[in-house]
């Protein structure tokens, strides 16, 4: 387990080569910077993501084609409560 306070808390764990995150939770509200963060350096291994809910509100469409373009092993994306256009 591995618990994150604030964005610079995301770079200074998934810039880290050495650890391999293939399920991946997130449990308190998310920003775009931290999911960018996700998206840039954990994009070879991930296979499940799980997002609680999304800080600043409405998920886009370019934000979930961000997603699915990161992660090409990706087979479970979940939403908790997460409001989507």
């Amino acid at each position: 387990n591995c618990y994150i306070e604030n964005d610079t808390d995301y770079e200074a764990v998934f810039t880290n080569a050495s650890i391999p995150i293939t399920h991946l939770f997130l449990n308190g509200p998310v920003s775009a910077t931290a999911i960018n963060i996700i998206n840039k350096n954990c994009s070879s291994k991930l296979i499940e993501l799980i997002i609680a809910s999304y800080a600043p509100g409405i998920m886009d469409d370019q934000l979930l084609f961000s997603i699915a373009e990161a992660f090409p092993k990706l087979v479970a994306l979940g939403l908790g409560e997460c409001e989507i256009t």
